[in-house]
């Protein structure tokens, strides 16, 4: 799970290069799975739909591969700041937790 998460932030900042659409494909579907997966462990521990699983959807269904959001470049640059804070901030959250990073 740990490399999955740094890869979606590794990702995430390369999008800021210019790259191929196919690379944005790739980038929409594993930033999608590791939002995903990050809802469901969360939703499991607490077993309640709280502020932070919506917060999840919210991501996996904006970066969603088969039902594209279609937004200008400087937008999606915009988002992926905030993804990427979203995602280091989950790994801030957890550090202390080392069973969360299986």
């Amino acid at each position: 799970m740990i490399k999955l998460i740094y890869t979606s932030i590794i990702m995430l900042v390369l999008a800021f290069v210019p790259m191929p659409y196919g690379y944005y494909q790739l980038l929409r579907f594993v930033v999608s799975i590791t939002s995903g997966i990050i809802g469901y462990k969360i939703y499991n521990e607490t077993k309640s739909i709280s502020y932070k699983v919506i917060l999840w959807t919210l991501v996996l269904l904006l970066y969603n591969p088969l039902i594209r959001v279609h937004l200008e470049r400087e937008i999606w640059q915009i988002i992926n700041i905030i993804t990427i804070l979203i995602i280091t901030g989950y790994l801030w959250i957890i550090r202390k937790k080392p069973n969360h990073l299986k």
